[in-house]
């Protein structure tokens, strides 16, 4: 049976830019006022429209937009990891602690104590890394939109492009007649 052009474009788009299962909805703004889009991102900052008929984006040629991209995939990536790792806090707690009174909904734990222990601190190693992702590509735009050297180094190079043409005029008045 023959895919429809459109639908093996998408597909082949969707493995270029890491597959399926690193496709994650975009969100848009913060706290209450989070909109979800009707486009899907990639990690490197691909979209691709909700819409199969919709068109697909590859990451933007410019580097600050793609690394805002970036940061909001990661950033959803670290809420994943976050929800995961309390969900798995949450399981501990309703199976191993005598004292719990809350009511748990998720799936029966069928390992022991040290195999809950070694689960809890891979999750929480998962948050981590997520975390530190995410601070590395905030670094990275930060310093492409106003890194301190560039901005130096812009003030020395207009300075000695004025003093350049200071002589110039100095130079050319001296040979006028």
């Amino acid at each position: 049976m023959n895919r429809h052009p459109i639908s093996e474009s998408r597909a082949h788009f969707i493995e270029e830019h890491g597959g399926r299962e690193a496709l994650r909805r975009f969100v848009i703004g913060k706290g209450e006022r989070k909109v979800t889009s009707r486009y899907y991102i990639f990690p490197d900052g691909a979209k691709l429209d909700q819409d199969p008929m919709g068109e697909n984006f590859d990451p933007p040629a410019d580097e600050a937009e793609r690394l805002k991209l970036i940061l909001a995939y990661r950033l959803i990536i670290h809420a994943e990891k976050q929800e995961a790792h309390q969900q798995c806090q949450n399981m501990i707690l309703a199976h191993f602690d005598p004292n719990f009174r809350g009511t748990y909904c998720g799936p029966v734990y069928h390992g022991g104590q040290d195999d809950a222990l070694k689960e809890l601190r891979q999750k929480r190693n998962e948050v981590w890394n997520a975390k530190d992702a995410i601070e590395q590509v905030e670094q990275a735009l930060d310093t492409l939109i106003s890194p301190p050297s560039k901005v130096k180094q812009r003030e020395k190079l207009d300075q000695q492009i004025a003093m350049q043409d200071m002589d110039f005029w100095d130079k050319f008045r001296e040979l006028t007649v």
